[in-house]
């Protein structure tokens, strides 16, 4: 019989496929059936509240979910923000400055509008006056090496690349957050909220940024179609999106 209390999932690659909205029957199906068995499904994604509600509605999540890759706990029904770890307005406007130059797209204000740098963004930068969960930016490939050793050097932030969702060959997606806001924090400080503990946790996703993911779960589950890195510090593999690795997951590890 499981032990299982509470999964965490990622989105695309997990679930979704990148970017898009559709969910399997199947997988909507195996969230049912472990909340029919009092088993909390919990989303941890790198999208942002608005771009995951809809696969949200599918699955009918209807509670506390991790969204900007860890820096935001909200729920999925009321939009009710319930902790938050977001960068600073000096942060967002020092990477937003490294990034706007080779940018076909950039993204770094709290409503999450993404647009293409205008001639005198870097005037719009410095006009920044909030904070925010994230800044995205969908990097020219040619400068993705210099970009990244620029925000290496930059204090109290982390980031990770990403294939872009839109299907660009010649662009790398980039997303940065707090120091202290990748999956692992958010999940801590959920789990902290819900008083399930790590042992009885499970973790599921596919990209590196699931790494930190898997640091707060008793049982780590890679998709078939994961990253080498994220294969290496799992406890299992299952099948690739494709196929229903999640599914898979549940019904092997989860589900009684």
């Amino acid at each position: 019989m499981s032990g299982i209390k509470l999964v965490l999932t990622d989105f695309d690659g997990t679930v979704v496929q990148f970017g898009k909205h559709e969910v399997s029957n199947e997988v909507r199906q195996a969230v049912v059936a472990c909340e029919n068995q009092g088993i909390k499904v919990v989303a941890v994604t790198g999208r942002y509240f608005q771009m995951a509600q809809p696969v949200l509605e599918v699955l009918g999540f209807d509670d506390l979910c991790i969204f900007d890759n860890g820096a935001s706990i909200i729920h999925a029904r009321t939009g009710e923000l319930v902790w938050s770890k977001w960068l600073e307005v000096e942060q967002v406007q020092h990477v937003a400055h490294i990034l706007a130059p080779n940018s076909r797209l950039i993204d770094y204000d709290p409503g999450h509008n993404e647009h293409e740098p205008a001639d005198n963004e870097s005037e719009l930068i410095d006009q920044i006056a909030q904070g925010t969960s994230h800044v995205y930016s969908l990097v020219e490939m040619s400068h993705i090496d210099e970009t990244i050793a620029r925000l290496s050097e930059v204090p109290d932030v982390t980031f990770y690349t990403a294939a872009s969702t839109r299907g660009e060959t010649d662009c790398l997606g980039i997303q940065i957050n707090h120091a202290q806001a990748d999956k692992y924090h958010g999940v801590h400080a959920l789990r902290k909220i819900l008083g399930i503990p790590k042992e009885q946790t499970l973790a599921i996703g596919d990209g590196d940024n699931d790494v930190s993911l898997f640091e707060n779960a008793g049982i780590r589950v890679a998709m078939g179609n994961a990253t080498e890195k994220l294969k290496a510090a799992a406890d299992h593999i299952v099948a690739t999106v494709d196929d229903d690795g999640f599914v898979e997951a549940m019904e092997r590890f989860v589900l009684r």
